[in-house]
């Protein structure tokens, strides 16, 4: 049985240069989607944001401990958890990180045009969107049984190879090299 949830937040982004400060800039997209997270992360007491060695995520935040394989940095602060999610929501950044909770299987994964994957307890409340036109929320729980993104850290033995082959990906044939 699945103890866990998994949302798609997916912000409707135009990629055009509205004023940020208008109420339908990718700005304000992006800011929305941020908020809707805090609203279900933030009471959690042992959230971590997290990367793996050989990543390069361009880190909002000095990542201050390490535990093997893994640098990663508490956050304790609301504010702090939404400052972050602004820049790994904004696909223009550069800047990502996984954030995970230590106790439960909260944690926020990005991808690169601005959607959210948040993974919540199934005692958690649903995530709806605030406006279906500005953001789309969609309930993927049925793809948990078929990705490890969610399912926790690699331990050492599987994190062999995988940053060379990450480090192949940024490169010129990445993609090629890789497969």
């Amino acid at each position: 049985m699945v103890h866990m949830k998994l949302f798609g937040i997916f912000p409707n982004l135009s990629g055009s240069n509205v004023e940020a400060d208008a109420p339908n800039s990718d700005q304000a997209k992006i800011e929305a989607v941020a908020d809707l997270i805090v609203a279900h992360m933030s009471s959690d007491p042992a959230l971590f944001a997290m990367e793996h060695a050989g990543e390069f995520s361009g880190s909002p935040i000095e990542l201050d401990q390490t535990y093997g394989h893994v640098r990663a940095s508490h956050i304790t602060d609301p504010k702090a958890l939404r400052e972050m999610l602004l820049d790994f929501g904004n696909p223009n950044s550069g800047k990502w990180l996984l954030v995970r909770s230590l106790v439960t299987c909260r944690s926020i994964m990005y991808g690169w045009d601005g959607q959210a994957f948040v993974c919540l307890p199934n005692s958690a409340p649903a995530i709806s969107s605030p406006d279906a036109d500005f953001i789309t929320v969609q309930d993927l729980s049925n793809l948990i049984l078929e990705t490890d993104y969610m399912d926790g850290l690699f331990s050492d033995e599987e994190l062999d190879g995988w940053a060379e082959g990450a480090s192949l990906m940024r490169g010129k044939e990445g993609i090629a090299k890789f497969h």
